[in-house]
């Protein structure tokens, strides 16, 4: 996609870009900040005029921009001046599922999370061994997202790990996004310092797959306990309706059962929430069959 970017900024052609580009400082990402599509490390993403990052990119001003909101322009900031006979082409990639846009949400926000905060989280959840502390305590009251989030934060002047020109890749392991949450959990047992650790490990990873296993068996109950209770179909007459549906349908799923960010396989059942919705079930029958399978 960058390299489509690319070629319509250097042919001139109008642009209105936001930025999720990931410029992870850490020692596994010897590139932070770079995106190559092949392996002769040309740099895709050096050159992207990019209009929105961070903390700017957030579900209400993707709509403000759709919009063509008049404060966001008046700010100085690229919005849509479009008519209703116009096409918007929008690429929307590596966040959430069919008809269901996910962005970063507060509980997640690194930015809002100290060094401190999250040693006293620590503390708190470990309760087999000890926790401590070793370095410069000036570091405390650092944002996480300095050392690990998108975005330019300026909140301490400590360069961590300088990106490693020329250094080439040797790995080539290919691996479904679907699977991203587990293979990190694999390498970790792995790789574990002790055995206890490689125990730990693996036992989180078979929690994460009884609960990827889990989630599929409950949308496969949702689907038979709506056909149960279903007498008649009335397709809906647009897709808005449709859509409007879904996210009902969906708000209630995360609300009785689990949401994406709890459990990533979510993102992969909400095929079924999208027939439920596209075969013209009832609203009120779809949320009845969650909460039946759900409790």
């Amino acid at each position: 996609m960058l390299t489509v970017c690319r070629s319509v900024f250097f042919n001139d052609l109008e642009d209105k870009r936001d930025d999720q580009i990931p410029r992870v400082i850490r020692s596994r990402n010897p590139f932070p900040g770079k995106i190559f599509n092949d392996y002769l490390h040309r740099d895709v993403y050096q050159g992207v005029v990019i209009d929105y990052r961070g903390k700017d990119v957030t579900p209400s001003n993707f709509i403000r921009v759709l919009l063509g909101d008049e404060q966001l322009k008046a700010e100085g900031k690229k919005v849509l001046s479009t008519g209703p006979m116009d096409n918007i082409f929008i690429y929307f990639s590596d966040h959430g599922a069919p008809n269901h846009l996910v962005f970063p949400n507060a509980q997640h926000n690194l930015q809002r999370y100290t060094v401190e905060g999250q040693l006293h989280k620590l503390e708190e959840a470990v309760t087999d061994s000890h926790v401590t502390m070793y370095g410069d305590r000036k570091l405390m009251q650092d944002v996480l997202a300095e050392y690990q989030a998108s975005g330019e934060q300026n909140t301490s002047s400590i360069k961590l790990h300088p990106s490693i020109s020329d250094l080439r890749m040797i790995v080539r392991d290919k691996q479904s996004a679907q699977k991203a949450h587990l293979v990190s959990v694999i390498r970790q047992s792995m790789h574990a310092s002790s055995q206890t650790r490689r125990e730990l490990a693996s036992r989180r990873l078979r929690r994460a797959i009884q609960l990827g296993e889990l989630v599929t068996e409950i949308m496969e109950d949702v689907y038979r306990l709506v056909k149960l209770h279903t007498t008649e179909l009335v397709p809906p007459d647009s897709k808005i309706k449709q859509l409007e549906c879904f996210e009902i349908v969906y708000a209630e799923f995360e609300l009785r059962c689990f949401s994406v960010h709890q459990v990533p396989e979510v993102a992969y059942e909400t095929f079924t929430i999208q027939e439920i919705c596209a075969s013209g079930v009832d609203t009120k029958i779809a949320i009845q069959s969650i909460r039946e399978a759900c409790g």
